[in-house]
């Protein structure tokens, strides 16, 4: 039984981790995209027009 609640613990804190670096990676993505929102406007859409 013990091996199993360690078992089911580290599922648990793999989960947290797991969560954790997805909120950081989605932080990223939304700042990102404001920064590009605010400081790049016009870059960007020189960018697509080459791309």
């Amino acid at each position: 039984m013990r091996m199993n609640s360690d078992c089911i613990k580290g599922v648990k804190n793999k989960w947290h981790q797991e969560m954790r670096m997805n909120s950081d990676c989605i932080k990223g993505l939304v700042d990102g995209f404001l920064h590009g929102v605010t400081h790049g406007k016009t870059q960007h859409r020189i960018s697509d027009n080459y791309a």
